[in-house]
């Protein structure tokens, strides 16, 4: 006998169902998949019956499976038909390339190559790798390679076809949902150290100033030396010794000198690269990306913002590279039918928000170009650095979003094929074909544009004419529609991943709130709107409860606002909002005791609350600087602050005596690189992206000559570079004003002296560094004030600021020397954007 049970869905917004079945009793606490088939007038539930049941409630594989169908992410295990057209062998290391097809492709596999692959720690299906090399002549030779995919999945086969409905793989927290069978992803595609492996390359001659002479395309055969992590190919590119994880391939001492000038190479190209882009209006924007650490049971423990490395643009730039120029080459042999990445110009409804910060922070939001766009942001975040973050968060969720289409789709006025995120006239994807079907289509396209190339010189030879241009592998009707498929697949992917990854931060702040601080971005009539940077989210703080008292912040861990006595004293205060403050003010006296407006910092506690048919929902407090947690985040700063001014001072003491010969040799064979990407030379340890000062402050030569002198300059350079880290405020609006009115150098010092005190006390407690004057003093801080300031706006002030002694003179030419170079390197050294877009 069928009975009938009322079940809850997990979205709020979906209403109530009605299921009837005779084994009720196996779906308790179970998590699972409904179809509704039908809604009478008179019931007052639609009607629905089970498709499969997931697992329990509250069971960490059951909730990620929950979420994959909520995405509209599809996976089911490959067909026989699909695992047929794998090379038929047990392992791997079975398989062999045939010989004629080794003859059909450029052979890549020596030495003079070097290619290596950069990826995450544990990556296992690689899809690209690099290589450098200087020619005979001295021109330079780049090449971008990427797996061979299409060699190993036909067109039109059972195993495209999969690969066709899956699109792309998806990457979760617990697991990956590979887009093709692991033989093919983790080994015969993925371009492994120490194999042979089929690849498709992209080869650029260049010339002594970097521009392009020549372009190569076509199937290549590569053995790759080394598969490094981000973080040894960086380390290799600061001339330091690689460091080798658990998972890690270890990196022989022999060949570190090889591999940082490839690397230096590359980052030299990519830096020009950039500022090329960033010239022509691509955007520097933000995605945000946590990183999660798990127990043995699977459940979430940490949780930190995934840290960008200079290393992740360098190899972001080199694929960029390579799929603008695949983009190039195919739609100029397919103009009415090649896939390219379009990326269309923002609505400007979509960046309220982001205007009324920017207006927050005297700057108008231009819209009208990229370049007008990204100019306006960057003034934005200068003028905010507090909110840099939040700013660019919000501009990126404004953004259109980018898709594939078909060159057939272009029409006058549509907005053309252009990229606007990356300033690109023609872009593509290229790069991934392991995770990718649209990089499989590419592939195919390039491919069949150079054989038709082929053909036809062959025809111009022998026959004396050139013949028809060469039919598309696609027509444009088909890849339109392929290419919305794509477009669809992957906007489910990225669902998937983002509700993944709110899930797994929503259990660990369930298990445990944290204490964060937030910038606030808007303000309502019972609420805050805030941004939390450290964990990349959004959020409302509730100012009131439900019954229209004031939520005050809280002061201790644990704290129990609703019980009497606390709702007793909640009751003598009053909420007053307006358009741009909220205030929490005494009703007996009138005192305010909590104010904020946007762009304000303010201290949150972030938990969630359970739920047992739609789990965890997030919750967020006003929590008061008076709270332990606050207290001990601030003493952990301060700490962490002093103890970088005394790394910072007995690095600046070991200068004179000479780095060791490992370090000595590192600063010669990469001092060119770590100058160009603003990095600091061995020896020194950046943090933090944040830490731009010291990073875009390179070493001078004088820190290596010995003697007083020597010990007094390097503690100089080494001071400035910490004043300017940690007290950006020197540069903000109201302070510049007053440095203006300042009428002589004893007036700069009296003003400075009145604002920023701990400049000049560590300043005068770094060793080997006396200040003997007041005006000496007003020297070194119109020095630092300057060097924050845009070289178009340099003052002419600065020229006369220093007189009073040889020494800083020699210090301030220095500086201002180095000043073009540091403020264009801000740019270069931001976290990697680009894969917003790409």
């Amino acid at each position: 006998m069928q009975e009938a049970v009322i079940c809850v869905p997990m979205d709020r917004r979906l209403p109530r169902v009605r299921v009837r079945s005779s084994q009720l009793e196996q779906l308790l606490g179970k998590r699972f998949v409904v179809r509704c088939t039908g809604w009478e007038q008179t019931s007052t539930y639609p009607s629905a019956h089970v498709v499969r049941v997931l697992g329990r409630m509250n069971d960490l594989r059951a909730e990620t499976d929950a979420v994959l169908v909520s995405a509209g992410v599809h996976w089911q295990p490959f067909s026989d038909l699909a695992l047929a057209e794998l090379p038929q062998v047990v392992t791997a290391q079975e398989w062999s390339l045939p010989e004629h097809e080794i003859t059909n492709r450029r052979d890549l596999r020596g030495s003079e190559y070097f290619t290596c692959s950069i990826d995450p720690p544990g990556c296992t299906d690689v899809d690209d790798a690099l290589s450098a090399r200087q020619l005979p002549n001295g021109q330079i030779e780049v090449g971008v390679h990427i797996a061979d995919v299409s060699y190993f999945v036909k067109k039109a086969g059972f195993l495209d076809g999969e690969a066709y409905a899956r699109g792309t793989t998806v990457y979760l927290q617990d697991r990956r949902l590979d887009m093709l069978p692991s033989l093919l992803s983790e080994h015969l595609c993925s371009l492994r150290a120490g194999v042979d492996r089929c690849a498709v390359s992209v080869l650029w001659t260049l010339k002594a100033d970097l521009s392009v002479e020549s372009i190569w395309f076509g199937r290549s055969i590569i053995r790759s030396r080394y598969q490094l992590t981000y973080q040894q190919a960086q380390d290799l590119l600061d001339g330091k010794s690689p460091m080798t994880g658990a998972r890690d391939m270890a990196v022989h001492p022999r060949d570190h000198a090889e591999l940082r000038s490839r690397l230096q190479m590359l980052d030299k190209l990519t830096n020009k690269l950039r500022a090329a882009r960033v010239e022509n209006g691509a955007l520097e924007l933000e995605g945000g990306e946590l990183s999660f650490e798990t127990g043995s049971d699977g459940c979430p423990k940490k949780v930190e913002g995934k840290t960008p490395l200079p290393m992740m643009t360098v190899v972001a730039e080199m694929m960029i590279f390579a799929n603008a120029a695949v983009a190039h080459r195919i739609a100029g042999a397919f103009p009415g039918a090649a896939l390219l990445r379009r990326h269309a110009p923002p609505r400007p409804e979509g960046f309220e928000q982001v205007k009324e910060l920017c207006k927050a922070a005297d700057v108008t939001l231009n819209l009208s170009s990229n370049r007008a766009l990204a100019a306006s942001l960057e003034a934005a975040c200068s003028a905010s650095p507090q909110a840099a973050s939040l700013i660019k968060s919000l501009a990126t969720r404004a953004m259109s979003e980018a898709e594939y289409c078909s060159t057939g789709d272009i029409r006058p006025g549509g907005g053309g094929m252009s990229h606007f995120g990356l300033a690109m006239e023609e872009y593509t994807h290229f790069t991934s074909p392991i995770r990718r079907y649209a990089d499989m289509v590419v592939h195919r396209q390039l491919l069949h544009a150079i054989q038709s190339d082929a053909d036809q010189a062959m025809q111009l030879s022998l026959q004396g004419s050139e013949s028809a241009r060469a039919k598309p592998v696609m027509s444009h009707a088909d890849l339109a529609s392929a290419a919305g498929i794509m477009n669809e697949r992957h906007r489910a992917s990225k669902r998937a991943q983002k509700e993944c990854s709110d899930l797994y931060l929503l259990l660990l702040l369930h298990s445990e709130a944290h204490i964060e601080a937030a910038v606030v971005y808007g303000v309502r009539p019972t609420s805050l709107l805030v941004f939390v940077p450290t964990l990349h989210m959004k959020g409302s703080v509730h100012l009131t409860d439900r019954a229209g008292l004031v939520r005050l912040p809280l002061t201790s861990p644990g704290q129990n606002t609703d019980d009497p006595f606390t709702i007793s004293e909640r009751r003598q205060f009053r909420l007053e909002t307006g358009d741009k403050c909220a205030s929490i003010v005494s009703v007996a006296s009138g005192q305010v005791t909590f104010k904020a407006e946007p762009m304000d910092k303010v201290w949150v506690e972030v938990a969630a609350v359970g739920s047992t048919a739609h789990g965890p929902t997030l919750r967020i407090r006003l929590v008061s600087d008076h709270h332990p947690a606050v207290q001990a985040a601030s003493r952990a700063v301060q700490a962490a602050s002093e103890a970088d001014y005394a790394r910072r001072a007995q690095r600046a003491e070991r200068v004179p005596g000479g780095p060791p010969a490992a370090e000595a040799s590192g600063d010669q064979q990469g001092g060119e690189s770590l100058r160009g990407r603003g990095q600091t030379p061995q020896g020194s340890s950046v943090k933090d992206k944040d830490d731009s000062a010291e990073r875009q402050l390179p070493g001078a030569p004088e820190h290596h000559k010995a003697g007083r002198r020597g010990r007094k300059a390097a503690a100089e350079a080494t001071t400035i570079a910490a004043v300017l880290d940690i007290h950006g405020d020197l540069h903000s609006k109201q302070h510049m004003g007053g440095l203006d009115d300042c009428a002589s150098d004893t007036d700069v010092s009296a003003y400075a002296m009145q604002y920023c005190p701990v400049q000049l006390a560590n300043y005068e407690a770094c060793p080997g560094v006396e200040l003997s004057a007041d005006t000496e003093k007003a020297s070194l801080l119109r020095t630092l004030w300057l060097t924050q300031l845009r070289a178009g706006k340099l003052s002419a002030r600065a020229n006369a600021a220093v007189t009073d002694s040889q020494r800083m003179t020699r210090l301030q030419t220095r500086l201002k020397g180095l000043l073009l170079k540091t403020l264009d390197l801000q740019r270069q050294c931001q976290a990697m954007t680009s894969a917003l877009y790409t």
